[in-house]
C-alpha cells in the first residue's frame, strides 16, 4: 500500500478501494510515449448533484510510474478477492477476533509435564 499511495500520489481511501483490473496494460502513443493509467474512485470532496457528499465516490483515472503498476500487478496475483488490499485476506488463515492465542510460558516458568503456570 505503501508503494502505490506515496508514488502515485492516491489519498490512502482510494488506495484502499482499488480493484483486480484497475491497471489496464499500459498505452503506447505511437510516438514512444508510455502511458500507466490506474482506473479507481476518488472520494475527498466529492459530492452528487444535491451537493452532498458521496459516500461511493467517483470514478477517477490517474496516471501512474511504471513502479506503481508492477506493484500494482503484484498484489493482484496475491489477493483472492476482488480488491487489492480485502479487509480479512487469506493469509491471515485462521486470524478471528477473540481467539488470539496465548504466548508461551517463559522460559523456566515450567517443568517437564507439569500442568502451566496460570
Amino acid at each position: 500500500m505503501v508503494v502505490v499511495a506515496y508514488l502515485s500520489g492516491l489519498r490512502p481511501a482510494d488506495v484502499l478501494h482499488l480493484r483486480v483490473g484497475c491497471c489496464p496494460a499500459p498505452e503506447d502513443d505511437g510516438v514512444g510515449t508510455v502511458r500507466y493509467r490506474l482506473h479507481g474512485h476518488q472520494f475527498k470532496g466529492v459530492r452528487d448533484a444535491d451537493g452532498i457528499l458521496a459516500r461511493d465516490g467517483v470514478s477517477r483515472q490517474w496516471t501512474v510510474i511504471p513502479p506503481v503498476h508492477i506493484a500494482i500487478g503484484v498484489l493482484e496475483q496475491l489477493t483472492t478477492t476482488g480488491h487489492l488490499f480485502p479487509l480479512r485476506p487469506a493469509w491471515l488463515g485462521g486470524a478471528r477476533p477473540g481467539t488470539r492465542r496465548r504466548p508461551p510460558a517463559p522460559l523456566g516458568t515450567r517443568e517437564a509435564g507439569a500442568a502451566p503456570v496460570r
